[in-house]
């Protein structure tokens, strides 16, 4: 090769680096930013009397889970939690969202710090024993998936109030009803970071993404 050829050679190397390193550069940032991103934060923050502000958080809770234990969301320190409500007897809604659940928790298997909760929206009928017949129906995994009921007051209260699921008021009584298909993602500190279409595979799919950037906050 000729001292032309080289000096050619070393001219379009140089070129094509600098054309390709713009783009290099850009999906490297895209890559950064989609990685770690935080996600918005939902919830009015409230200011008590002293003036301090705080962000909104979801309430604690004590409920039954399918083994007819007390479940308290103590036991959801430190994690990342997905919530839904549901009912067993659904019949459309609440299958979608549920087998959708299914195939995320299997896609998380390994994340030990993601944990499920489904809590019915009517416990006059679903009770622990009837929880546990409609996991076993549909071959759930319980290791970080509880299913919970408890007083129909407490858990309408918290779909409202703490989780934002109805814009109805209610008093959770006998003609009470909420029936949401959203999916509710709450990080350590019992903040609300987004919500999901469990019907939605989707929505579902960004459920999982979102997950992941919460990890690396």
């Amino acid at each position: 090769m000729n001292q032309m050829e080289k000096s050619k050679r070393s001219i379009w190397l140089i070129t094509l680096i600098i054309l390709i390193t713009p783009f290099l550069a850009y999906a490297l940032i895209r890559s950064y930013q989609t990685r770690f991103d935080k996600l918005p934060v939902f919830g009015q923050p409230k200011t008590n009397k002293n003036g301090i502000t705080k962000p909104h958080l979801v309430d604690n809770f004590k409920l039954t889970n399918q083994d007819n234990e007390i479940f308290s969301s103590d036991q959801l320190n430190d994690k990342i939690v997905v919530f839904g409500f549901f009912f067993t007897s659904c019949p459309s809604v609440c299958p979608k969202m549920i087998k959708h659940i299914k195939n995320l928790q299997e896609n998380l298997a390994r994340d030990t710090h993601v944990a499920f909760i489904s809590i019915t929206v009517d416990p006059a009928h679903d009770d622990a024993t009837r929880l546990k017949k409609y996991i076993e129906k549909n071959n759930i995994q319980t290791k970080n998936w509880s299913f919970l009921t408890g007083d129909k007051k407490e858990i309408y209260l918290l779909a409202r109030k703490s989780f934002f699921l109805s814009t109805i008021e209610g008093d959770g009584g006998e003609d009470d009803f909420i029936h949401s298909e959203q999916l509710v993602l709450v990080d350590t500190r019992r903040q609300i970071r987004g919500y999901y279409k469990g019907t939605d595979e989707q929505e579902v799919s960004q459920l999982e993404k979102d997950i992941k950037k919460l990890e690396n906050e």
